[in-house]
């Protein structure tokens, strides 16, 4: 580091200036052999190296021969000149980064005052016109050197430069040339002597530098440590006499004489005024000491200066001034230190109102590019032209000035200069005697000049205590009045110091032992703190010790300095007892700066407060301190509560026999009980997170995965089945049910479930199933072999009646079809509960007049009824009433009520039968006078199986399942059912309700190949004896069948329907047999030996082996039946036995399709030979 002593380096051109170190005193022997008269100006130009002498603010006034030859350029053209106006950016090269490098180089030089050393710079220079104009690519090795002056600050920058641009060039280009590289090595050679030089001088050179700065770093220990001392003396009476002043003018407004309140108002504006410069000071201090602590922050620069001027306005405007601010809004944020900004600003205000005595003040605040510009102008007494190099000037004050005050320290525009350099910075002042003056500042914008860690650092604590409000105070002193408390603005720590019209409200009631070796302030803060709280006081650490072990206090507000035990060992003592190391412990303390606060938290203490302090500031840092305590130790206890509670359900859920899992928001695994880790046979660790997953059995992850999944995406409830792998490798069915769990603010938790193995339910139910199916194939065979005789009886019944040619009846063919016609009923009646019990019926829903649906059931029944001689009465409505539901079905609903009531209504007994539309249902009630129900008896009517008791002479008969039926048919409709009864004997009445059908539907149109009859349904036999008429037309009919009674049953009835028959008993019998005499009708039995029916009727449509219809006549009725039918080509289904009336349709239906076949055929083509 380099000083200038005989004068300013602004006089460097002249050759009477002389260059010494700042490291020594004493000048060398070859130094001292220089003449006197030595032209150091020609010394400097001659000198072989690149050299370049800059000033701070950039300005060339030196350069040795060799740079101006290295950089192409003549003297004239350079000295006196900003370097980057000479040397800018190459404007062609977009990533040129020159002139900006050099730039934070230069100011890092000025700031840190040391040397700074460049990496290698591509830098191009400017090339004359006369060579073409442009730049030429050059590449440089800089370092750059402080000239410091008499007062310490940088005056010249050396700018020392080696062009390494071959060597560069060549290194890029990857030429390897014998004549540059033996340049080159000589080169290096020298430069490798210099090096080697220079290495011994700069070891030189930090030994000594080192030695001084041990001296330094000992003189700025002591001078620390002074200060911290001069701090802590100075701020313990200062907080003695302004809280008591602030308290004994806020808290006895009318106890003071107006001269006693004057006189009290005079002693607290020089408390604050001496506390202001105090501060003032120990920032001084701070800054020499490099202890400064800045933090930066991206603020809105307009509004916060525009705050901050706005406190002075009530005084200028009692001044009679104008205060002008112009604080427009800036295009972006600028990185500032908050409490430095408000220093810089009240400053240069304060001085501005302190020697303006007319016309006006003006406050400025300008973007400038990459720069901030702050103006303070005045129209004040204005400054000399020779004091204006000494303006900032640490206690520089002009003598002989004519301001509002005689009275100043002169150290607050040096504290402006030294809190702009701190924002890398400058500030000027320009003026002229009798006009005013104007001092600007100028701060980059942006953050690149801002060290990364100080943005956002912590600020300390007091460095700006009653600052805002000490100048607003002192400067209505100047105009004769007082600042009102309303004016001070930002909240800051002056205004929330102070103590306020009133006393805080009461706190929690406590203990408070406080520390302290001051009488005066220990009785002080005593007499304070008793108001709120029950206080101990004592005056060292030992005593606070004994104190704490006879009680426990709820706070320790300590001292840091005294003599013994001091704060800090007080504190460590305490957090080394158990029983106190959870007491706040408060320090009180002069020391403001944030080393002192870091080592109070780093020791374990809750707060710091710094001297002085207010006492409303006093109270509420106890009182908060001492509720957080208090909150603290309920938080304990509310945690120690929880703990025992989550232990209880830990023991609880380990002793479930059910696993147990709890999962967070995302669905990974929190907790699962003993019981999950014994069926696992792995650990805790392995269950958390995602490691459940494994053991789920893999084919059951997926679907494991994707359920949680959902559950988790809606919150809502789950359940499902899995297979879960146990410790023994076994698979085992768990069903898993898990519901959310939420926060007390609604926030989702995740799950909470249990695991239950269910393995040996599962095994019950698949034996269930299977003995359900084996149940369902025995029904349907059975329903198929019992079908299967019946037939040929149903249809050897009917052709007895129909020969009887109109005669009286046989009474022993009647007791037959009877009979005959209650077996197929309980077959159909067994078929279908096993149906409606698994859910497979369908129902073929249409739009039904429930009047017709009752006269049908009714003539259904008619033969029972009039058997038993009842009486039957309808109550119909007038108008139809439509329900949507399933013909055949409503009618077998109807049919077995009334044939219910005619079993249970003694003979010549009543039955009732009433339809009535109620709102949007409708009501059918069958009601009967006989036997009753009893009240035991009446909830279990509908259950399956369940008959009343019955006596010997009272046995109806019957499986007990027709009212079941009737309920799950009902229910299929979307209905309800309901049973009543008086008692027994005195009859019962069954209600149903459906739904009425809401719009009016267009008919479907019907089936003409078919008959209506041939939608599948069972025919009983008829009790039409009418002989049927031949049809139109004489068909040839094929039966397949293997039952011979039920073939030539069916035969004889074609026969007597006057059509042409043939009978096979088996497939191939079918097909050969249809291949001889082509068939117009197939009456084909689904249950053949062999070949079954489908296959059947499959060869016959493919080998087109039948040209009419294609009749399935089977056993089986379930609705699967008919759709294999359908899909085999089959164009009807029936359900044996099929009556003759059917028959008939069938053979009707068939004939009239041919007839219309035949036709088309001949209209379009020519009549084919049948052979």
């Amino acid at each position: 580091m380099i000083s200038c002593t005989r004068s300013s380096l602004e006089d460097l051109p002249m050759p009477t200036s002389a260059i010494t170190s700042t490291t020594s005193h004493q000048r060398s022997e070859s130094e001292q052999a220089l003449p006197a008269s030595a032209d150091f100006r020609a010394i400097f130009e001659g000198i072989p190296g690149n050299y370049v002498v800059i000033r701070p603010d950039f300005t060339v006034v030196a350069a040795s021969d060799a740079f101006l030859r290295a950089a192409n350029i003549r003297r004239e053209e350079f000295l006196g000149r900003h370097i980057f106006d000479v040397f800018p950016d190459n404007p062609d090269d977009p990533h040129a980064t020159g002139t900006r490098n050099l730039r934070a180089s230069i100011e890092r030089v000025i700031q840190m005052r040391a040397p700074d050393s460049m990496a290698v710079q591509k830098y191009d220079i400017p090339r004359p016109e006369a060579e073409g104009g442009g730049f030429e690519e050059r590449y440089w090795s800089p370092l750059n050197s402080p000239l410091l002056g008499p007062d310490g600050r940088v005056a010249y920058i050396i700018h020392r430069v080696e062009d390494v641009t071959e060597f560069v060039q060549l290194k890029q280009r990857g030429i390897e040339q014998c004549r540059r590289t033996e340049e080159l090595k000589t080169r290096a050679e020298r430069v490798e002597a210099e090096v080697f030089l220079r290495a011994q001088e700069i070891q030189r050179a930090n030994e000594q530098l080192r030695v001084a700065n041990e001296q330094l770093s000992r003189l700025d220990e002591l001078k620390t440590r002074f200060f911290s001392n001069v701090s802590h003396e100075l701020r313990t009476p200062l907080t003695l006499m302004l809280c008591p002043i602030d308290e004994l003018l806020t808290s006895a407004p009318g106890g003071l004489t107006d001269r006693q309140r004057e006189l009290v108002e005079l002693a607290r504006r020089n408390a604050r005024r001496l506390l202001k410069l105090v501060n003032t000071l120990l920032d001084f201090a701070r800054i020499e000491a490099a202890r400064m602590q800045v933090s930066y922050e991206a603020l809105d620069l307009s509004a916060l200066t525009a705050e901050v001027v706005s406190a002075f306005r009530a005084a200028v405007e009692r001044a009679g001034l104008r205060l002008v601010v112009d604080c427009p809004p800036l295009p972006e944020r600028v990185y500032v230190d908050r409490e430095m900004w408000e220093k810089i600003v009240l400053n240069l205000v304060s001085n501005a109102f302190k020697f303006t005595l007319e016309g006006e003040i003006g406050i400025a605040l300008r973007w400038a590019g990459d720069h901030v510009l702050l103006e303070v102008r005045d129209t004040g007494t204005g400054i000399p032209a020779d004091e204006l190099p000494r303006i900032f000037d640490r206690f520089h004050r002009i003598q002989g000035a004519h301001g509002r005050s005689h009275e100043g320290s002169g150290i607050g525009l040096a504290l402006v200069r030294e809190l702009v350099r701190f924002h890398m910075g400058e500030v000027h002042a320009t003026s002229e005697v009798g006009r005013g003056s104007t001092f600007t500042v100028r701060i980059p914008a942006g953050s690149a000049h801002v060290p990364a860690e100080r943005i956002g650092a912590e600020r300390e604590l007091g460095m700006t205590a009653v600052t805002v409000q000490a100048f607003v105070e002192e400067a209505s002193q100047w105009v004769g009045g007082a600042a009102p408390p309303a004016e001070l603005p930002l909240g800051s720590p002056a205004s929330a110091g102070s103590a306020g019209d009133a006393r805080p409200a009461e706190g929690p009631a406590g203990h408070v032992l406080l520390v302290e070796d001051n009488p005066d302030m220990r009785s002080y803060l005593r007499d304070v703190l008793a108001t709120r709280w029950t206080v101990e006081a004592v005056e060292n650490g030992e005593m606070a010790l004994c104190a704490v072990r006879s009680r426990v206090p709820d706070l320790v507000l300590t001292d840091i300095m005294m003599p013994g035990l001091d704060g800090f060992g007080l504190l460590k003592a305490l957090r080394a007892e158990p029983r106190t190391r959870l007491v706040p412990v408060v320090f009180i303390s002069a020391r403001s700066g944030e080393a002192s606060r870091v080592h109070g938290a780093e020791a374990g203490a809750d707060d710091y407060l710094v001297k002085p302090f207010s006492v409303r500031e006093l109270l509420a840092r106890v009182g908060g301190r001492i509720e957080i305590a208090r909150l603290r130790r309920q938080l304990a206890e509310d945690v120690e509560r929880l703990r025992e509670s989550e232990q209880r359900f830990r023991s609880l859920a380990d002793c479930a026999p059910m696993m147990i899992w709890m999962s967070g928001p995302s669905g990974g695994c929190e907790y699962v009980n003993t019981t999950w880790l014994r069926f696992t046979g792995r650990s805790l660790d392995e269950e958390l997170g995602d490691g459940w997953l494994d053991a789920v059995h893999p084919d059951d992850r997926p679907l494991v995965a994707s359920v949680c999944a959902e559950s988790i995406e809606t919150h809502e409830p789950f359940m499902l089945e899995c297979q879960m792998l146990r410790r023994d490798g076994e698979s085992r069915w768990v069903v898993t049910q898990g519901a959310p769990r939420f926060g007390a603010a609604g926030a989702f938790l995740g799950f909470v479930g249990s695991s239950l193995d269910i393995t040996e339910r599962k095994r019950v139910e698949d034996a269930l199933a299977d003995a359900d199916r084996r149940k369902d194939e025995f029904l349907a065979m059975l329903g198929h072999e019992l079908r299967n005789p019946m037939a040929p009886i149903c249809v050897a019944v009917e052709l007895l009646r129909r020969r009887s040619h109109g005669g009286p009846p046989d009474q022993h063919i009647e007791v037959i079809a009877r009979q005959t016609r209650t077996l197929m009923r309980l077959v159909d009646d067994l078929l279908d509960v096993s149906r409606i019990t698994r859910g497979k019926i369908e129902l073929r829903k249409e739009r039904i007049d429930v009047k017709a649906a009752v006269a049908r059931a009714v003539e259904s029944t008619r033969e029972q009824i009039e058997a038993r001689r009842h009486q039957i009465r309808l109550v119909l409505p007038a108008a139809a009433v439509q329900v949507l539901g399933d013909d055949v079905r409503l009618e077998q609903i109807l049919v077995n009520l009334l044939t219910n009531a005619c079993k249970y209504t003694d003979p010549g007994g009543h039955i009732g039968v009433t339809v009535e539309q109620r709102g949007g249902q409708v009501e059918l009630r069958v009601r009967d006078d006989g036997i009753g129900i009893s009240r035991e008896v009446l909830p279990h009517v509908f259950e399956l199986f369940h008959q009343a008791d019955r006596s010997l002479d009272r046995a109806p008969g019957g499986l007990g399942i027709g009212l079941t039926i009737v309920r799950d048919l009902v229910a299929l409709h979307g209905g309800s059912i309901e049973a009543t009864s008086p008692g027994p004997g005195q009859g019962s009445e069954f209600i149903v309700r459906l739904p009425v059908a809401a719009e009016e539907r267009a008919p479907a149109a019907a089936d003409e190949r078919l008959p209506a009859a041939a939608v599948g349904a069972s025919s009983a036999p008829s009790k039409n004896a009418e002989q049927p008429s031949p049809a139109a037309r004489k068909l040839r009919v094929l039966i397949v069948e293997d039952n011979v009674d039920a073939a030539s049953t069916l035969a004889d009835a074609l026969l007597a329907l006057g059509q042409e028959v043939w009978i096979a008993g088996d497939g191939p019998h079918a097909l050969r047999a249809a291949a001889e005499h082509r068939p117009d009708l197939v009456l084909l039995d689904i249950g053949l030996p062999g070949m079954d029916g489908y296959e059947v009727a499959r060869r016959l449509r493919e080998a087109e082996l039948c040209s009419g219809a294609l009749v399935a006549l089977t056993g089986y009725g379930q609705a699967s039946d008919r759709r294999r039918a359908e899909a085999a080509g089959f164009d009807a289904h029936f359900v044996k036995p099929m009556s003759l009336d059917a028959l008939a349709g069938v053979v009707d239906a068939a004939a009239a399709s041919g007839a219309r076949q035949g036709a088309a055929d001949g209209a379009g083509a020519s009549p084919k030979t049948r052979s």
